[in-house]
């Protein structure tokens, strides 16, 4: 049976059936803080139905939502492969289920089935590829692209077509003005794309909102299916 992690289902039966066997169903509630920046890994996550934020802080109260880890990954990737430090937080984004499991117990897992270790290897590359994608995009798109484009993943990250989230927490995920923020939602709305109420947020015209969107979103998924560590938009379908 199907886990709902596409990490997780898309290894062989026996490296799957070997991770299952070390990790936890868990609950993950939205603003549960699962890493703190500057701590060491001991337990890490693999959503299903949840879906995770990065924040960094710079030390001096500013922070910084950056990227989502959702069922294509696990959190605090690349320090827990480091075995060091995680250089920023991982917070509960939306309520929702995933597995849990000792960080020590699943790197040595790793050691010792190579098809593990390469398939953490590969999403760990991916999220690297996609910070800075959108960093790029940071800096040269518009605020409506860069909106339309954190939507989808978000709902992607999410697994449907709703979220819950506020539009001052949006611009703080954008790092810019809520006032931005809301004529950037106007515009998305006038086009049918999505539906914004009471702190929810739904899809209503993927096309719509996919045209809207920035580059580094197509490139970004393009790049996860080429992979692998993404599922191709057939098998996202079914």
């Amino acid at each position: 049976m199907a886990s709902g992690n596409y990490l997780i289902d898309g290894l062989d039966t026996a490296t799957s059936d070997a991770l299952r066997a070390i990790l936890k169903p868990c609950r993950i509630t939205a603003g549960e803080v699962l890493i703190d920046q500057g701590e060491r890994i001991e337990t890490i996550h693999f959503p299903t139905t949840a879906y995770l934020v990065n924040r960094i802080s710079n030390g001096r109260g500013q922070t910084l939502q950056v990227t989502f880890v959702g069922r294509e990954g696990v959190s605090g990737l690349a320090p827990f492969l480091a075995d060091a430090p995680c250089s920023w937080s991982v917070v509960g984004q939306g309520d929702g289920d995933g597995f849990s499991g000792s960080a020590q117990a699943v790197r040595q897992l790793a050691q010792e089935m190579p098809s593990l270790l390469h398939r953490l290897l590969q999403l760990s590359h991916f999220y690297q590829a996609e910070a800075h994608q959108l960093a790029l995009a940071a800096t040269y798109e518009s605020i409506t692209a860069r909106l339309a484009s954190w939507l989808l993943t978000a709902f992607d990250a999410a697994g449907r077509n709703e979220i819950k989230v506020t539009q001052d927490e949006i611009a703080h995920h954008l790092g810019v003005q809520r006032t931005s923020v809301v004529s950037s939602y106007s515009e998305l709305f006038r086009m049918g794309a999505v539906k914004l109420m009471r702190g929810r947020v739904t899809l209503t015209n993927e096309g719509s909102l996919r045209r809207a969107s920035c580059g580094s979103y197509e490139l970004i998924q393009s790049m996860g299916r080429d992979l692998g560590v993404l599922p191709r938009e057939d098998e996202q379908a079914a």
